[in-house]
């Protein structure tokens, strides 16, 4: 319980100044990232499906009581308990946005559907030793309230970079036990990330970061049923968390007392999620001397984590092999969690695509492993390449990669072809191989170019850029509706 309460200190009391530069500028990457994974994911038939449930010209009249108490929250503004000299500011007529529209909703809605929008693809920020998707859960919630109340971009940044704190301890103190029982750590951590982001963003105290994480600590959902097929609902387990994160927060100020250890104390959450195997200490240990936010993977892939290893050994095959039609036979070499979740010859849906290493491993070979819209096409096509590829696919279980996983993610890839050669090589990933401002930027201008115009892209850039000197958020939402 002690841990508990350092972490919830040392947020209470977080300040921007405070922050390595480096760390400022590892959160930037994030945040444009996010901004755009949710943009192309925006344009996937689940957020589709969530936008016209949610569409305030379709639900005004049927909003909820948890909608309504959110938004009015935010209007008002919410103040520091016990102490509300840096009380937020209220706002009249405002309200948070799905990214690229001009009507405002609440936050909570804005936090939902650009949540799923987030993860719409699986192609989001990636923390290995949790095996969850921080980005698509802590910055649309923390998007969503800082945009509703016209927060600085400082203090954005200082509420994001203790959201992933948060988020990512849990993580690490609850272990993968949880996550191979079938549990989705994004969606089991992910309300307490968001919560305790936007209680530091609404300048709550140690004592309002406690309750928020502790009211938070019973809204978490997600299994891996998905796996399963259809899988549409993973994208939203992103979303689901970010909502309730903001919920969670947005009920503090009204008098709503969450447990006072959620995380540790008797049936708290790192001990329920953790199987009698909880490493509670992490909650504290290192605090400010290393940050999350500093140790993110930025996915080049839009394949499960659990694959990029072998993703990018097939991804680097692809130059040497030459033509695809040769190769008669591929063995990959990964871990016991992948060989357990992650092989499937023949997917239903693009979620199950992203899940198979036969499909991800084909698709590296084939040269498309940067392509994220790719795995529409090899989910309704039976006979797609990829497919007729991954059928060539065989697992097992490599020694080297089981005692890597989760960081780095470590798989082997040996590829058999009919001219007699043989080409194998080792794939690893890790944040050192995909993080910073630079490989945010090359991603961010990848993924979203069919997307946006390039003068949309570089103000966006430069909206995100600015956070840090003190911009408003807006400007960030008025780029994506400029574009």
């Amino acid at each position: 319980m002690k841990a508990e309460g350092e972490l919830y200190d040392f947020l209470g009391s977080l300040e921007f100044s405070a922050l390595p530069a480096a760390t400022v500028e590892s959160c930037l990457a994030l945040i444009l990232d996010h901004f755009g994974c949710a943009l192309l994911g925006a344009r996937m038939p689940w957020t589709q499906a969530l936008r016209r449930v949610t569409s305030p010209t379709k639900s005004r009249r049927r909003r909820s009581a948890a909608d309504l108490l959110v938004d009015t929250r935010f209007r008002r503004g919410c103040g520091r308990i016990g102490n509300d000299r840096h009380s937020t500011a209220g706002i009249a007529g405002g309200g948070a946005f799905v990214y690229g529209e001009r009507e405002p909703v609440p936050a909570t809605t804005a936090a939902l559907v650009n949540g799923t929008a987030g993860h719409a693809l699986d192609l989001d920020d990636l923390y290995f030793p949790a095996m969850s998707h921080p980005g698509c859960v802590i910055v649309p919630a923390t998007v969503a309230a800082a945009t509703a109340n016209r927060t600085d971009g400082r203090r954005l940044i200082t509420a994001i970079v203790g959201g992933y704190e948060v988020m990512g301890r849990i993580g690490v103190a609850t272990g993968l036990r949880a996550g191979e029982l079938g549990f989705h750590a994004t969606g089991q951590h992910g309300p307490a990330g968001a919560a305790a982001a936007v209680a530091m963003l609404a300048n709550h105290d140690a004592r309002g970061v406690a309750s928020a994480v502790g009211i938070a600590g019973s809204l978490g959902a997600g299994i891996k049923a998905f796996t399963n097929g259809p899988g549409m609902v993973k994208r939203l387990h992103a979303g689901r968390a970010a909502e309730a994160g903001v919920l969670a927060a947005s009920l503090v100020p009204e008098g709503f007392d969450g447990p006072a250890t959620p995380l540790t104390g008797k049936f708290g959450l790192v001990h329920i999620l953790g199987y009698g195997e909880a490493d509670v200490e992490a909650l504290a240990r290192g605090l400010s001397q290393h940050y999350v936010v500093d140790d993110i993977y930025l996915k080049p892939y839009a394949a499960c984590g659990a694959l990029h290893g072998a993703v990018r050994a097939a991804d680097e095959i692809a130059g040497e092999i030459g033509d695809p039609a040769l190769v008669e036979l591929v063995v990959v070499g990964t871990s016991r969690r992948a060989l357990d979740q992650n092989s499937d010859t023949d997917p239903e849906d693009a979620m199950s695509v992203q899940y198979s290493m036969e499909c991800c491993v084909a698709l590296g070979l084939l040269g498309q492993a940067h392509e994220p819209l790719r795995i529409m096409a090899v989910a309704d096509d039976p006979q797609d390449p990829a497919r007729v590829l991954a059928r060539k696919v065989t697992l097992e279980l490599d020694r080297r990669a089981e005692e890597a996983y989760p960081d780095p993610n470590v798989s082997r890839v040996d590829v058999f072809l009919t001219d007699g050669r043989m080409v194998s090589r080792y794939g690893e990933c890790t944040p050192a191989t995909s993080r910073g401002w630079d490989a945010a930027v090359a991603k961010f201008d990848r993924v979203t170019a069919e997307v946006l115009t390039l003068p949309a892209r570089q103000r966006l850039v430069a909206a995100v850029r600015a956070l840090a000197s003190g911009a408003p958020v807006t400007d960030c939402l008025d780029a994506v509706r400029a574009a």
